[in-house]
């Protein structure tokens, strides 16, 4: 019998080109490269090889970042060009079509993941190692049209940041943060903000004040009409879903149902939808079915939710 590891395919995105993905190969010493698919069906390897004088298949790019240390959102596309983490050098690199890679980001010791753009910007999770002692981790905002640079520091008041995630208008955003000692299963802060000219923050706020909770992947929904989003979250009680926020904090609404369960754990699914109906959620280790809300996460306990 002869075994053969298998590739690993993941992050896919889209843009006006086309499909992308990320794509890990064990045949290339497990370097990861951005794989675009077209309308057309044709299929090429964006991040590109380098065989140097070695036999074996070599590369200077491998789309992997260190963020956080697992990594974990190292690329992003704007109309065919990639902005990627680049594992060897954790430097933020471009590569728009048909050229080779360049290095953007300036400075060694800087490490970049979560990417997320609006109009000519790029926003991203920074995290800095040119200090002595724990990494510093922010949100900056990059000018993509600038030949290089760093990015500008746009939210730095919490030792972790992570999932900034823009509306379809590209004037708000939203992202988590928690601080030390909790990790992001213990205490996770909701931030939202509008989005100033200058890719700055304005008016930023925490919607959900006085509540220990993890949240995780806020995500607006497809409509400009309205700054919708739902992030995932989750409570002592089990899982919920937020139904939809505009100016004010999202109310929740859940219900639990029974888990299908897949060798030692169960699988959970939960449903977002941009109306104030209940969304669907399971509770692992459990079959009972029970309705929960809390109108307001800011001002209630999520504990109501079990």
């Amino acid at each position: 019998m002869v075994a053969q590891a298998s590739r690993g395919i993941g992050m896919p995105r889209t843009d006006s080109t086309g499909l992308y993905w990320l794509e890990s190969r064990p045949e290339e010493q497990g370097r990861s490269v951005v794989v675009h698919l077209a309308a057309d069906g044709t299929r090429r390897d964006v991040t590109p090889p380098d065989y140097g004088s070695s036999l074996l298949l070599r590369s200077d790019f491998n789309v992997r970042s260190r963020v956080h240390e697992y990594g974990g959102g190292a690329y992003h596309v704007i109309d065919g060009t990639v902005y990627f983490a680049n594992f060897t050098d954790q430097g933020l690199y471009r590569q728009r079509p048909g050229a080779a890679p360049e290095r953007i980001s300036v400075s060694a010791g800087l490490r970049y993941a979560d990417f997320d753009s609006h109009g000519r910007r790029l926003v991203s999770v920074r995290e800095d190692h040119r200090a002595e002692g724990l990494p510093v981790n922010t949100l900056v905002s990059l000018d993509i049209d600038a030949p290089s640079g760093d990015g500008d520091v746009i939210f730095e008041q919490s030792d972790f940041v992570a999932y900034p995630r823009i509306d379809a208008t590209g004037r708000r955003i939203a992202f988590i943060a928690w601080d030390f000692p909790n990790m992001p299963w213990d205490d996770v802060a909701l931030w939202v903000a509008d989005i100033g000219a200058d890719g700055r923050l304005v008016d930023p706020k925490r919607i959900n004040v006085g509540v220990q909770e993890s949240i995780l992947q806020p995500e607006y929904g497809p409509t400009t009409a309205r700054s919708s989003f739902c992030p995932i979250v989750a409570t002592a009680g089990g899982i919920c879903t937020a139904s939809t926020a505009t100016a004010s904090p999202p109310s929740i609404r859940c219900r639990r149902t029974s888990a299908r369960r897949s060798g030692r754990s169960a699988k959970a699914t939960t449903r977002c939808s941009p109306s104030a109906r209940p969304s669907f959620a399971t509770r692992p280790r459990t079959g009972s079915v029970s309705p929960c809300s809390t109108s307001n996460p800011a001002s209630a306990s999520p504990s109501t939710c079990r």
